[in-house]
This record gives C-alpha cells, structure tokens and sequence, in this order.
C-alpha cells in the first residue's frame, strides 16, 4: 500500500497518532496496571501463575562466579499479537471545501489520525480491563474468533454466596475467601460507586464500624468502609467511575458495575505495541529504531478523489502475573 505524502507525511502523521494514542489511554485507570511497552516482536510470552517480577538473585561467596538467571520459569504460554487498524476518509466534498487551504486540509488529516488512535487505544483498554477481570481476552470481530487465556485459576472468577444487594450478606467474610483462594494479600479492590453505596448500608459492615449489634445507623460513611477494609486487610479501595465508548458507539462503564477486582500488588503485566508492516517500510519515513507502536499514514484514492488517514497497530494487553488479580461478582 502506497501512502502519500501530499499534505502530511506518515512520518508527520504517525507522531500525531501515537501522541494522542497515549494520551487516551493513560487517561484510564488500566494504564496504571498494564502500562504500555513497545515491543520489536510480534509474539507475546506469559509464564502462567508466575510474577511478573523476577526472582531475587542470590549472594555469593568470594571469587565464585555469578548464578545463571532466567527470564521465567513453569509453564509458558505464547502467542501472537493481533492486528487492529481503521481509518476515516477526506472525501471528495470535504477537499473542495477547502480548496486552496493547504494548511486547512493538512489540520483535517491530523485530526483524523487523532480520532482514530483514540479509537485503537480504546478498543485496547477494554481489552485490558477484561483481561483483568477475567482472566482473559476474547477477539470476536472482523473474521478473528479467538480466546486469549492467561492462565488465571478457575477459582479465582467467583461469585459471592450472597450478593451484597441482599439481606444476610457478609461482604468481608467473602472477602476472605478470596484472599485465602489467591493465597496472598491484597493491595488494592476497585469497585463501582454502586457497590461502594451496598457496603454504606450492609449490616456487617456497619456493625464493625459501630462496634455494637444493635441500634444501628441505616448507613455509614464512604470513608468508614474504607477504614474497615484496610483494618481487615484489604489495602485502598479504588472506585473507579470512567466510562468509554465500546465498539458499538455505546458509552460504557470501564469496570463492570456488578463485580469488584482484587489485585495484589501494582503492576500485572503490559499493553504492547508491536512493529506494523507500514512502519518497516523505509518509504514511510519511520525510523528502525522508533517502528514500534502505532503507524499512521494517509492513502490517496481516485474513484471517488479523496484521501484514507488509516491508524494501524500491532497490540494486545498482557496479564504476565494473572495470579495476582481476581474477581467476585456481588451484585
């Protein structure tokens, strides 16, 4: 595929793109926990149950050589990255309206490699929201039909024997048989603001805050469930209130509002950006050493006269610790 270079080049395109790709991403909570990473590669390798953290080195006596590390260890699972690319046309009309503007119709291709990035970022966020709540990423679009498992244990995708919306239901009693399913402590649970309001006013909840069984208050604040979970153990509660707009053009909450997430420790794995076939090709300008992440370039169409600003990627979120996240549906 050719791409011109009449008003903007790949190259000038391309740096549009990944800038606003990175803003629209890092502007969600995920960013934090699966932080993007450009990846020269096209495969992904995940040590299944393993840390994304290495293990710690070992001392040594004196003049002995240094151990042999490894990059992980157990059972791997690899794949390949997947495709993703749009693009949004300047169409015959719109180039004659603005006859004789170059810099009008230069602002228009900038403006489509914006929106399209945003909407690569996007697709790549819900991706890694559900791969975090799930354990996994399902592709069912454009002819690919496919499950990405990382690997997480069954158990670990549960449902609370009570749904917290309901009379007898003991949310830190849930909790904890969670965390005795992972095995290890919790740093953090993200919750919707609705499951927040079901901890205000659970009986449980208010009588460890009260410190009695009876004459209690129909609801207790937000900052004294929090102080009851850390109490118990469970680290920062993180309500997470983003929404973003999935596939169908339909705005959307980020986090599922009937399930809560429990997460040990701060980073799981990676969302990374491979190289595109555009990328390598030495006509589109991009250097070797920068060809990983998004590419943008325009085409130059003649039936109908017009221009396609295409925003393409080589991507996929990465849960490389799966282990270290559950979720429990409550509501």
């Amino acid at each position: 595929m050719a791409f011109t270079k009449n008003y903007r080049t790949p190259a000038q395109l391309t740096a549009y793109a990944r800038a606003a790709f990175r803003l629209h991403v890092e502007s969600f909570e995920i960013a934090g926990l699966l932080p993007l990473e450009a990846s020269p590669t096209l495969n992904y390798s995940v040590n299944v149950g393993k840390s994304v953290l290495p293990a710690a080195a070992s001392f040594r006596s004196w003049n002995t050589e240094s151990e042999v590390g490894e990059l992980g260890g157990g059972q791997t699972a690899e794949g390949k990255l997947p495709p993703i690319s749009i693009r949004i046309p300047v169409d015959e009309h719109q180039q004659l309206s603005m006859m004789g503007l170059e810099d009008a119709i230069g602002g228009a291709f900038e403006k489509r490699a914006q929106r399209t990035a945003q909407a690569v970022g996007s697709r790549l966020v819900l991706a890694g929201v559900e791969a975090l709540v799930h354990g996994r990423v399902t592709i069912q679009e454009r002819e690919m039909n496919v499950v990405i498992d990382f690997g997480r244990k069954a158990a670990q995708s549960s449902v609370a024997p009570t749904l917290w919306n309901a009379t007898g239901a003991d949310p830190v009693a849930d909790l904890d048989g969670m965390r005795a399913v992972m095995g290890k402590g919790i740093s953090s649970v993200i919750m919707s603001r609705a499951i927040l309001s079901l901890l205000q006013t659970n009986e449980e909840i208010i009588k460890l805050v009260t410190q009695r069984g009876s004459d209690l208050p129909s609801r207790v604040s937000e900052e004294d469930v929090r102080s009851v979970l850390r109490d118990w153990g469970y680290g920062e509660v993180r309500v997470n209130e983003q929404t973003i707009v999935n596939r169908a053009g339909v705005e959307q909450t980020l986090f599922p509002a009937d399930r809560i997430v429990l997460l040990s420790g701060s980073q799981f794995g990676s969302t990374l950006t491979g190289v595109t076939a555009e990328a390598w090709a030495p006509e589109n300008g991009i250097s070797r050493a920068e060809a990983a992440g998004l590419f943008s370039g325009a085409t130059h169409t003649h039936d109908p006269e017009g221009y396609n600003v295409l925003v393409s990627a080589i991507a996929l979120p990465v849960v490389q610790s799966p282990d270290n996240t559950a979720t429990l549906k409550v509501a």
